[in-house]
């Protein structure tokens, strides 16, 4: 009964959120520009935008195995793809996130999805800072010095940042003092998610990265 009720509960979410899409979308100007677009291009387009969450899905597959956490890996496609499809329809760009992390507790520990899903995010975060430092001395000249200088400090910020939340250590000695519910130290419910962060280790993080 309980998971009749559970299916019940997605089947309204979704409809709902179909319905939202469609409230936001003007349809006779989408049919049109559809009308307008180049079929190889668009085909193009969606392969791209397909490869793009099977590579992104494989990466949080290679987070969610390290754990010891075995889900198939169409069952992590399929998530994502709805993560994707929430993403768009709601305000904030996390909330798909939300539905995947809630969805893989069906199969793992709430605190190894949560981790994953927040260290998959992560990983994107970081390449994307990683690949805009390689690229930024090739566009200096038209972005200007002050504002090529304040995207490298922020670029180069987040990567110290994000090996800094890897790293672990650090961290949890500066947070032992605190409550509870707010040390990454302990046995709290932040610290067990941080705990699943950083159980990943550098090798899965860096392989995911690799496919990113």
């Amino acid at each position: 009964m309980k998971k009749f009720w559970l299916n019940l509960l997605r089947l309204f979410v979704t409809a709902a959120a179909l319905a939202c899409l469609l409230w936001q979308v003007d349809l006779r100007a989408t049919l049109a520009a559809l009308r307008r677009a180049e079929l190889l291009y668009l085909g193009a387009a969606l392969v791209l935008y397909t490869l793009g969450l099977v590579i992104r899905a494989h990466r949080w597959n290679i987070l969610v195995r390290v754990l010891g956490v075995r889900v198939p890996f169409v069952r992590l496609l399929r998530l994502y793809v709805v993560g994707q499809f929430f993403n768009a329809i709601l305000p904030s760009a996390f909330g798909g996130d939300v539905v995947r992390a809630l969805e893989l507790t069906r199969d793992a520990d709430s605190s190894a999805a949560v981790g994953t899903v927040l260290l998959d995010r992560m990983i994107g975060l970081l390449v994307l800072f990683a690949a805009s430092l390689l690229a930024l001395p090739f566009y200096a000249a038209q972005v200007g010095t002050w504002l090529t200088v304040l995207l490298f400090v922020v670029m180069a910020g987040g990567l110290a940042v994000g090996g800094l939340i890897l790293e672990g250590r650090l961290l949890r000695r500066l947070t032992q003092s605190l409550p509870g519910v707010f040390s990454l130290a302990g046995q709290g419910r932040v610290a067990r998610v941080y705990t699943a962060v950083t159980s990943c280790g550098w090798g899965a993080v860096g392989r995911a990265a690799g496919v990113s």
